[in-house]
């Protein structure tokens, strides 16, 4: 019986250490930042913020050199490479889908919102004849598809 008293005490001990461990490690996790991508001269950082139940994550971004259009917004997990553009996609809310595509020069810094209140957070894109692109959004109910004419990145 003593044997068995110690046993269970052992198995608490290492069971509180294990979970101090594990909450330890997943604050860690939430604080550091990641490479996201790189293009041109920037080098664009991500941390993890929350995710939907059943769906994508959303991010904090940064980018070196810094670009302030990036502090205190939130990002989905998608982008997209184009010529000299970046294109991410700027959560305006983490409660139902609203987004915005927005474009980064790499070269300038320069930052541009292409598309405005997007009822999706599901994205593709696709680049068609002479340079443009089609930006495929699901919203659980359609499909809905929005031309990008490669003369909006300017």
């Amino acid at each position: 019986m003593l044997f068995a008293v110690i046993v269970s005490l052992f198995q608490k001990m290492f069971s509180t250490e294990s979970k101090e461990k594990l909450a330890d490690q997943e604050q860690t996790f939430t604080e550091t930042w990641s490479v996201l991508t790189e293009q041109g001269k920037l080098k664009f950082f991500s941390k993890y913020v929350g995710e939907v139940r059943f769906g994508p994550a959303y991010l904090h971004l940064k980018s070196d050199p810094a670009i302030p259009f990036l502090t205190d917004k939130v990002f989905g997990d998608w982008f997209f490479h184009h010529d000299n553009m970046l294109l991410l996609q700027q959560w305006n809310s983490t409660d139902k889908p609203n987004t915005n595509l927005i474009a980064i020069d790499t070269m300038t810094f320069d930052t541009t919102a292409l598309l405005q209140n997007i009822p999706s957070v599901l994205w593709d894109i696709v680049e068609t004849e002479q340079n443009n692109l089609q930006l495929t959004c699901d919203t659980g109910s359609e499909i809905l598809k929005y031309s990008i004419k490669s003369s909006q990145f300017v």
